[in-house]
């Protein structure tokens, strides 16, 4: 999982627990609520809504949409990824009539 701290609404470290607090120990559920407010601290969400018969989630730099830290965008798939998606998704519907 990735976080962000923001700082005047620009995110100014992003990573994941171990990159930004190398020498604290968290849970396995994570940080709790005020550690994250106390620190500036937000998920980076790594899913975005997108039509996936046409578009594929690719990493990106992190960035702020409405409040919150997205490091995902949507990109259309090329030619090659629209016939393998096509292929793959004719394939998976097979399955599911026998």
């Amino acid at each position: 999982m990735y976080y962000a701290i923001i700082k005047a609404n620009k995110i100014d470290k992003f990573g994941t627990l171990k990159d930004l607090f190398p020498t604290s120990g968290f849970p396995p559920t994570g940080p709790d609520e005020d550690f994250m407010r106390d620190n500036d601290m937000h998920v980076a969400l790594e899913y975005i809504d997108h039509k996936s018969t046409t578009h594929k989630l690719v990493y990106c730099d992190p960035y702020i949409l409405e409040d919150k830290v997205y490091c995902v965008v949507a990109e259309k798939f090329t030619k090659a990824e629209a016939s393998e998606n096509k292929d793959a998704l004719a394939a998976f519907e097979a399955l599911q009539g026998e």
